[in-house]
């Protein structure tokens, strides 16, 4: 069986599709010896994306455009309350649990490794912190560090 390589996205708020090519040219270059994962942050990418629609945050009546600006906060965190309530569900702790579920259930008893580039690496610090058995090895593709310490 093959050893396993899980990727996470950096952002925060990149969708895992960024990574795809990457993901292709790991598997081919690696002649498939090896089988290739990655997830979605909930709230991003192709997971239940956040976007404050009602309070016209990053859409096209937004002053700042696609851009969240500083003064349409209030009303998108009301928004997403109003939609999804406790917000405790899209946490880095709840991508953290989500990927040592994904890992336990999608891989195969082999080593794993869990690479993170840029934001990513806080998602892996996480998952190391849950210390899930079925990872041998972590890569810190990034400096962001939950801590904020660079």
């Amino acid at each position: 069986m093959a050893p396993n390589v899980w990727l996470l996205q950096g952002g925060p708020g990149d969708s895992s599709s960024g990574l795809e090519a990457n993901m292709i040219t790991l598997h081919s270059q690696l002649e498939g010896a090896v089988n290739v994962y990655t997830m979605d942050h909930r709230g991003t990418g192709r997971s239940t994306r956040l976007d404050c629609v009602a309070a016209q945050a990053t859409t096209t009546g937004s002053p700042w455009g696609s851009e969240l600006d500083p003064s349409e906060v209030p009303a998108c965190a009301q928004d997403l309350h109003n939609k999804y309530g406790d917000l405790a569900s899209f946490s880095v702790t709840t991508a953290a649990t989500d990927l040592a579920t994904f890992i336990s259930t999608y891989t195969n008893g082999v080593n794993t490794t869990v690479y993170g580039v840029s934001y990513g690496t806080i998602l892996v610090e996480w998952l190391m912190s849950l210390a899930p058995p079925e990872v041998t090895g972590y890569v810190f593709d990034g400096v962001a560090a939950s801590s904020g310490a660079l």
